[in-house]
């Protein structure tokens, strides 16, 4: 018991500080939705590059680490499935089988023509992966989503 409250304990230091990340995100959003009555940039664009930008200000120590790694792997991955979770299987259905084949199928093709372009320009088997899933689902969460998957490390 004691090891797991110490291992949640160091998770902490990260998880505030992707948590600050989202709330000042999620205000900006706010903000663009109140000046201009839609987000142009959303919050998930918004907490990309301001992770991008920290990171490239600042390398945490081992300190932040730990929790950074938690909420882009198993937070991330609980946020994707929620969100997928919200939407109803009677509203999937009632949109059509026609609707739901050409969604499926317009995926596929353009999964198999992302990856094969990203690999004709010389792109890493992991990256065109990434770009692939990005460009053929549901962009940044999906390539999130798809990263710890493949074990795409950080430079992909």
């Amino acid at each position: 018991m004691q090891g797991v409250l110490k291992g949640i304990i160091l998770l902490i230091p990260g998880i505030l500080l992707c948590g600050a990340v989202t709330v000042i995100s999620l205000g900006i959003q706010a903000a663009e939705e109140r000046v201009f009555d839609h987000p142009y940039i959303e919050a998930l664009v918004v907490a990309i590059l301001l992770g991008m930008a920290v990171r490239t200000a600042w390398d945490p120590s081992e300190r932040w680490r730990s929790g950074i790694a938690f909420s882009a792997k198993q937070l991330l991955e609980v946020a994707v499935m929620l969100l997928g979770a919200s939407i109803s299987f009677a509203a999937i259905l009632a949109s059509g089988w026609l609707l739901i084949g050409a969604i499926a199928a317009t995926v596929v093709v353009m999964l198999a023509v992302s990856y094969g372009l990203a690999r004709l320009l010389g792109l890493k088997t992991k990256l065109a992966i990434l770009i692939a899933c990005g460009n053929s689902i549901c962009g940044n969460s999906a390539i999130a989503a798809v990263a710890p998957v493949i074990e795409a490390d950080g430079d992909d």
